[in-house]
């Protein structure tokens, strides 16, 4: 009897931690579809240029939006990052520069995650955030340029965006990305407006 008893237990277990498994799967699926829609609704509205995904399944390139922003030429799309067997989604915005960063710049608000993957990655700057927000984390090799990039206007910009937000300048590139696969077009439009101040005063730096 008691054999029996632990048997039916065991199954219901694995049943259940099956239909867990499939709800979590359905969900992120769902959840993806929307933020497909979600973007292809966005590109019509800002009158920019849809590309499909292509490419095989173990080097796919996903899909992607492009055209102007305030005279800035953006591109719009979503990476995965892998750690084990889990993966996470971010969504990115990004832009050419003109011409080369003097350094490389990473901006992002100050967090326990942000600090341990600072840490050994040379020099890092902390400044004050904006309107008693938590400080910004700048890692840059020169504080005169950081200092110069990280104006009031990026402060005000970053803190408009989900909280775990980076901004990143690097050689000829600028990108801003953050963690999920975004839904609001509102969130687009702030980060795309972030990555255009970020694009306009790497110009002048």
């Amino acid at each position: 009897m008691q054999s029996t008893l632990v048997t039916t237990a065991i199954v219901l277990g694995v049943t259940a931690f099956g239909v867990f498994i499939v709800w979590v799967i359905r969900r992120q699926i769902e959840w993806q579809a929307a933020a497909d829609r979600a973007w292809r609704a966005y590109a019509e509205r800002r009158h920019l240029k849809w590309t499909d995904a292509s490419g095989p399944w173990y080097r796919r390139i996903g899909y992607q939006i492009d055209g102007d922003i305030d005279g800035v030429r953006a591109k719009f799309d979503q990476f995965t990052v892998s750690t084990g067997k889990s993966s996470v989604r971010y969504s990115r915005v990004s832009a050419e520069l003109a011409r080369a960063a003097p350094e490389r710049l990473i901006v992002c608000r100050k967090s326990f995650n942000n600090r341990v993957n600072f840490a050994f990655q040379g020099p890092l700057l902390e400044l004050d955030g904006s309107s008693g927000a938590e400080p910004l984390l700048v890692r840059s090799k020169s504080e005169t340029f950081a200092r110069s990039m990280v104006d009031q206007r990026l402060r005000s910009a970053l803190y408009a965006l989900p909280p775990r937000t980076t901004v990143e300048l690097r050689d000829r590139q600028a990108k801003v990305w953050w963690l999920g696969a975004e839904r609001d077009p509102a969130v687009l439009d702030r980060a795309a407006n972030l990555l255009v101040g970020v694009v306009r005063a790497a110009a002048k730096a």
